[in-house]
């Protein structure tokens, strides 16, 4: 039983090195992937390593593996071969034969009650669009004219200080790492384009390299440390933050 679940473990690390190993060559970062895949990056991370069976059920496991080795280029049959050889037990599907109409009707009934449904499924929608159409005008017609909303002008940004205020030249790029240590409600956004939103467990570590801004929501600023360029800035500070930002400048959040 062990030696089994040493080779299921062996068959798996060697399906993740060769997803990793593409990856290299094509210069890619996991959250260059992640934007382009949308495949969460601890994903990324779990089938790279060959512990997605870990964290996540076979079928979800066997549609990420086909998402991500065709983004690579690789042999997408190859991988979910060597992958359903891990799992045999998925390949057996049971079926259950059910009467069909042609068995039960005669052919003319069926085609009958067939070109009927379309019919009435095309009667039906030409009068809900023509009802909606008839609502639309009448609200626009009496829709009120509201005056302009006041332009409600954002509190400033000001430094976090209980973190160090660090200045990263222009030519070195940005690498910044956010590690959880206590569960929590953590949203990213990366030069502008939102990454994820979603509780985060005890132990996670997401990795991102911005251009020029990092902007982030947490719900308890304490349960995260924020690493800059290699070097540990700590927690942001305490409690809920809206927006925190990390640029060049060093880390800022709004009053």
């Amino acid at each position: 039983m062990e030696n089994d679940k040493g080779a299921l473990k062996s068959s798996m690390v060697s399906i993740g090195e060769k997803l990793k190993a593409a990856r290299e060559k094509k210069n890619l970062a996991i959250d260059q992937v992640q934007k382009q895949t949308r495949i969460y990056s601890t994903v990324l991370a779990a089938l790279e390593e060959g512990r997605c069976d870990e964290i996540l059920p076979v079928t979800y496991v066997k549609s990420f593996l086909k998402k991500y080795s065709g983004y690579l280029g690789l042999d997408l049959n190859a991988i979910l071969k060597e992958y359903a050889a891990i799992h045999p037990e998925e390949a057996k599907g049971t079926s259950l034969s059910m009467p069909s109409i042609e068995r039960s009707y005669p052919d003319i009934f069926s085609k009958f009650i067939y070109g009927l449904s379309l019919i009435l499924l095309l009667i039906a929608s030409v009068s809900l669009f023509t009802f909606l159409g008839r609502r639309a005008m009448t609200v626009i017609q009496h829709k009120p004219v509201r005056p302009p909303r006041a332009v409600v002008s954002k509190r400033p940004m000001v430094p976090v200080e209980s973190t160090p205020q660090l200045s990263v030249p222009k030519q070195l790029p940005l690498n910044i790492v956010i590690k959880v240590k206590e569960r929590v409600q953590l949203g990213v956004k990366k030069d502008g384009v939102l990454m994820f939103k979603r509780v985060m467990p005890k132990g996670a570590v997401e990795s991102f390299t911005p251009k020029e801004i990092l902007e982030i929501y947490v719900a308890k600023a304490e349960a995260i440390e924020l690493v800059l360029n290699g070097k540990s800035l700590g927690s942001p500070g305490r409690g809920v933050i809206k927006d925190l930002e990390i640029t060049r400048k060093g880390v800022k959040k709004r009053e």
